[in-house]
């Protein structure tokens, strides 16, 4: 029998014993490498002030603040009901990635002075899901999981 490629490609088997690769798994993988060096070009063009950074620090804060009242505060409220564990809330407020969607929808705006205003704070919050939720997520979920 032959060894299954790793780079993404599923084997299964049809109803009739045949053996088939999958590629869609490998298909997914490619749209999201090209859609974030896409990405990565169109942060080139940005221009950032002073302003820009501040604003997109508010607005990651703002992001995060809302996440924790949508998410956060309904299943800390009813945290029995839903038999999470301990803290789970924050877990599920930390791990709202966002990404492809947001950047997508602010790329499609007409060419206005709002669409220059909402693409670099669209980015900086789909960097930082990226990157600070992403790469802290699993140290989060260790910590907040851990017996007491």
């Amino acid at each position: 029998m032959r060894a299954i490629p790793q780079v993404g490609i599923s084997a299964c088997y049809t109803t009739r014993g045949e053996y088939v690769l999958d590629a869609a798994p490998a298909i997914a993988e490619t749209r999201r490498a090209v859609l974030f060096v896409l990405i990565g070009l169109q942060v080139i063009l940005f221009s950032f002030s002073t302003s820009i950074m501040l604003a997109c620090a508010s607005v990651i804060l703002i992001t995060l603040a809302a996440r924790l009242l949508s998410v956060g505060a309904p299943v800390a409220l009813f945290n029995r009901s839903f038999r999470l564990p301990p803290r789970s809330w924050q877990l599920l407020t930390w791990g709202g990635l966002r990404g492809g969607i947001s950047v997508a929808l602010a790329l499609s705006l007409p060419a206005t002075p709002a669409r220059e205003l909402l693409l670099p704070l669209t980015y900086s919050v789909v960097v930082f899901s990226i990157l600070g939720q992403g790469l802290t997520f699993g140290s989060l979920v260790r910590r907040t999981l851990q017996p007491r």
